[in-house]
């Protein structure tokens, strides 16, 4: 996902650059592993402003390729996310879901009970809980597993 952010006070560009994993079923683009790539280029006049845009475009491309080869198969995406997932609720989600599809089933099974296991109880926590306890009880079964991340995949790109 590339987003050339608007400033709130003053006409130009940042740049963002990330992934947006769909087996994670919602109705908007998030940047579930990437940030921000380029500060703020400022807008100062038509001629000035298209060199900083070449530039922001052709850093974009470098970044989709980066991306692209970080998260070539699953087993990478999981190996990346276990590595940067941190605290984060949604870091163990994504690597959980990668595991899963990559076959590394045991370390599907730890990373969803692990989420599960957190005391976080806002609402989104919960529901993230209820969709770890569902794809616990299917991620023994590889075919199964895959069926039903394949499904979120289809059902997310139909709302976005």
């Amino acid at each position: 996902m590339v987003e050339f952010q608007q400033s709130s006070w003053s006409k130009g560009s940042y740049l963002n650059v990330g992934a947006c994993f769909l087996w994670n079923e919602k109705d908007f683009l998030s940047f579930d592993a990437g940030h921000r790539v380029e500060g703020f280029h400022e807008f100062i006049s038509d001629a000035q402003f298209a060199v900083a845009a070449t530039f922001l475009a052709e850093r974009a491309g470098q970044e989709v390729l980066a991306l692209r080869e970080r998260f070539a198969s699953p087993s990478h995406v999981e190996a990346w996310m276990a590595a940067n997932a941190g605290l984060s609720l949604w870091g163990h989600y994504h690597a959980a879901v990668a595991a899963g599809v990559s076959g590394a089933v045991d370390q599907s099974r730890q990373l969803f009970e692990k989420i599960i296991a957190d005391p976080h109880d806002v609402p989104w926590a919960i529901n993230l809980k209820r969709r770890c306890e569902a794809l616990l009880c299917s991620v023994q079964n590889g075919a199964e597993f895959e069926a039903e991340i394949a499904s979120m995949i289809t059902r997310t790109r139909r709302q976005l």
